[in-house]
């Protein structure tokens, strides 16, 4: 069994996030079946019980059990990018850095044997149809929308043949993006 981590932001990835366990998982447990093996997707995005536990106690707990799932995971990594760039901890812990970026960076950046095995998964919004306050809402403020392209940025020159482009086009008749698939 390989065991594939799954980063991204949770709030504008859930659709991406979706897909990966319906239709993609299948299809690679389908083929990968012949080989005898099989994969399974560690995801996150339902989170880490933090109940009762002070903010920076329930941050580091976060933030463990993140870089624990990686280091079971590696060198296999997927990342997924879209607008956002994600839950930054309370100030003052870990640079204040978001979570995904410290994922990426411990899972991707740091570890040479992540080339060959990650994909990066890069989202463009087409949002013409979308009325103003709609958009703004799917935005980073610009400091944050900075970090993530830095990040972005890092990502493409470590290593190019890994980045995957794929565009989702909001559709204000169905109040809907599409093509999703697209990224499947």
């Amino acid at each position: 069994m390989k065991s594939i981590f799954i980063s991204s932001t949770f709030q504008d990835m859930q659709e991406e996030r979706d897909v990966l366990h319906t239709y993609v998982k299948p299809m690679i447990n389908q083929f990968a079946k012949t080989y005898g093996e099989y994969i399974e997707f560690i995801d996150l995005r339902w989170g880490v019980d933090t109940f009762g536990m002070d903010e920076e106690t329930a941050s580091r707990k976060v933030v463990n059990t993140c870089l624990d799932a990686i280091e079971k995971c590696k060198p296999y990594m997927l990342v997924c990018m879209g607008e956002r760039y994600g839950w930054t901890l309370p100030d003052g812990m870990y640079e204040n850095k978001s979570i995904t970026e410290m994922e990426i960076k411990e899972g991707v950046l740091k570890n040479k044997d992540s080339i060959g095995h990650t994909l990066c998964y890069f989202k463009k919004l087409d949002l013409k149809e979308m009325d103003y306050l709609a958009r703004e809402a799917l935005l980073d403020n610009l400091e944050n929308q900075a970090k993530q392209q830095k990040l972005k940025e890092e990502l493409i020159s470590y290593n190019p043949r890994v980045i995957r482009e794929y565009s989702l086009k909001w559709r204000e008749q169905k109040h809907a993006f599409e093509g999703i698939m697209q990224f499947a």
